[in-house]
């Protein structure tokens, strides 16, 4: 496996003369804090001073396995949906596109990875403009997995999507894929806060006392193996599932996926966050309002970053020791340690 990391310049480029629809106005909705006076999108509201996660304002990733954009239109409706919401990056499973690609849509820039032939699998993210202007690099590792790194308030944050083998791909694919995904992550820096996100095809159910702080309560039905190698990789990792931590009003908010009857729901696309991090994560959810004609859902996550205040040094009382240089000082220090 081999993998190039692309720079990329601070600047917004150039917009594309593609045109799509606009979509109806902002969705009011719990996890994304939308207000009718912020706009369609944040494409309008670049990052201030080029960042990505900062603590004035929430940041909004998501995960959405899309099944396919190869189909003339898939892109504008993938987009149109998109405009409802109010988000900075969205990673993209099953994109089914070839090849390493760069593509702008409405100031919105669209980076992919894909098989060299063949249209299957594929990963990407779609970015606003203001999630350009905080990107440093991104490295198209493969079909199923890339990353990219952005500029935050503290440091950098690299964010990886990905896109699973399926549930009755052979054990060697899963092996092979989370030995690449492994092998991506220790590329990154250790410095750098982690997001990996994507179609797990996993089922990690509710957590316990065993995994505590990896999986939260509010999963969705039984564990399977896959999700057991899941669990060890988020350890490994030191990473939390967080759209298992929140409680939904409503069921549909809590599942990602859906079997063509439409009867059985699981919960198998997931935002993983650096345990760090996962405190600055204020929600974590579904969204079934959000439809591109794919048997998953959109999941969002808001990130507001809270700082650690800085402990202000202790200070300590320097011993005079010569003063124990006096006889009458040294006998006194002495007699009062032995009545002790």
């Amino acid at each position: 496996m081999t993998s190039t990391t692309y720079n990329t310049r601070v600047e917004v480029p150039a917009i594309s003369s593609v045109g799509v629809t606009r979509g109806p106005g902002n969705r009011m909705n719990d996890a994304l804090l939308l207000k009718p006076s912020q706009g369609r999108n944040s494409v309008e509201q670049p990052n201030e001073k080029g960042l990505f996660i900062t603590p004035k304002k929430t940041s909004t990733i998501g995960t959405w396995n899309v099944r396919t954009l190869v189909p003339t239109g898939a892109v504008d409706m993938l987009i149109h949906e998109l405009k409802r919401l109010r988000w900075d990056v969205v990673g993209i499973s099953e994109t089914h596109w070839t090849g390493v690609q760069e593509n702008y849509v409405q100031g919105y820039k669209i980076i992919s990875s894909g098989r060299e032939e063949g249209h299957r699998s594929g990963v990407g993210m779609i970015m606003t403009a203001g999630a350009q202007q905080s990107m440093l690099s991104y490295n198209p590792v493969s079909d199923r997995i890339m990353s990219a790194r952005f500029r935050m308030a503290e440091g950098a944050v690299t964010i990886c999507q990905i896109y699973a083998p399926t549930a009755d791909a052979e054990d060697g694919a899963v092996d092979s894929f989370y030995n690449d995904l492994q092998q991506e992550i220790n590329r990154i820096s250790k410095q750098d806060t982690l997001i990996v996100m994507g179609d797990f095809n996993a089922k990690v159910g509710m957590g316990d006392s065993s995994n505590k702080g990896i999986v939260g309560c509010h999963g969705i039905g039984d564990r399977n193996e896959r999700g057991e190698r899941l669990l060890d990789f988020c350890s490994a990792n030191n990473l939390s599932i967080t759209n298992t931590c929140f409680k939904q009003k409503r069921t549909n908010r809590s599942w990602t996926w859906e079997s063509p009857d439409q009867r059985t729901h699981n919960k198998i696309d997931y935002i993983l966050v650096s345990r760090k991090l996962m405190g600055s994560v204020t929600n974590s959810r579904s969204f079934p309002s959000a439809d591109v004609g794919s048997d998953h859902q959109l999941v969002m996550a808001n990130i507001k970053l809270k700082l650690r205040a800085n402990k202000p040094p202790t200070r300590t009382k320097k011993i005079d020791i010569d003063k124990l240089k006096a006889d009458s000082i040294r006998l006194d220090y002495e007699q009062k340690l032995e009545e002790k």
